[in-house]
């Protein structure tokens, strides 16, 4: 799931849900929404600016195929 993966990529960039939201101007509401699962049918446009303005590894194809990412 999207959440997966925005979890894992903010771990590796040694990222809080804060400066994510400070860095990418995505209200802090709609990170916590991201990471915590609830928003499962986020705008392109939001993850496009988290992917732009963080740099977070997270890729176009991450995005459009989250969910049928295997597993582990």
């Amino acid at each position: 799931m999207l959440h997966e993966v925005l979890k894992a990529a903010l771990s590796n960039a040694s990222l809080g849900p804060t400066e994510l939201s400070r860095r990418s101007g995505v209200p802090i509401a709609t990170v916590f929404r991201l990471l915590n699962g609830t928003n499962d049918n986020p705008k392109l446009e939001t993850l496009a600016r988290i992917a732009k303005h963080v740099c977070i590894g997270i890729t176009f194809r991450n995005i459009v195929c989250y969910e049928r990412m295997p597993a582990g």
